[in-house]
C-alpha cells in the first residue's frame, strides 16, 4: 500500500473539514482516491494516529549475549543451530528459536568479514 506524507494527510483532513466539502470533492481537488480521503477522515474522527509516527525496529534479544555467542561459535563451529539454541538456554536460561539463532550467527559472521576488510 502506498504511504502518504504527514503533510498530505493533514491537507486531506483539513480540506474535508472546510464547510461544504465532500469526500468526492476533496479527493478530486487533491488527486487521491475517495477511499483514501475516507480512511484518513475516519481515523481523524476516531482519534487514531494516521501512521505518521516513526516506527522503531525491534532490537535483537541476543544483542546482550554477543560475546557468549561469538565464543560458542568459535569453540564449537560444527554444531547445528538447534544445538546452539540448547547451549544458549543451558548457559543463560534464554530460549530462542532456530531462525533467531540463524540471524545472530549471520550477523556475527558479517561483522567478522567486515572487520577483516577494514584492516586491509
Amino acid at each position: 500500500m502506498r504511504s502518504f506524507s504527514p503533510d498530505l494527510i493533514s491537507k486531506i483532513v483539513s480540506a474535508y473539514n472546510e464547510p461544504g466539502s465532500t469526500i468526492r470533492s476533496v479527493a478530486k481537488r487533491i488527486g487521491v482516491s475517495k477511499n483514501i480521503v475516507q480512511k484518513y477522515v475516519t481515523r481523524e474522527r476516531e482519534g487514531l494516529t494516521n501512521g505518521t509516527e516513526s516506527r522503531q525496529s525491534s532490537k535483537s534479544i541476543l544483542k546482550s549475549h554477543t560475546v557468549l555467542l561469538r565464543k560458542m561459535f568459535q569453540e564449537q563451529p560444527n554444531e547445528t543451530l538447534a544445538r546452539y539454541c540448547e547451549i544458549l538456554e543451558e548457559k543463560t536460561g534464554l530460549e530462542v528459536s532456530i531462525p533467531t539463532m540463524c540471524r545472530a550467527a549471520s550477523e556475527l559472521k558479517s561483522r567478522k568479514s567486515r572487520s577483516k576488510k577494514l584492516k586491509i
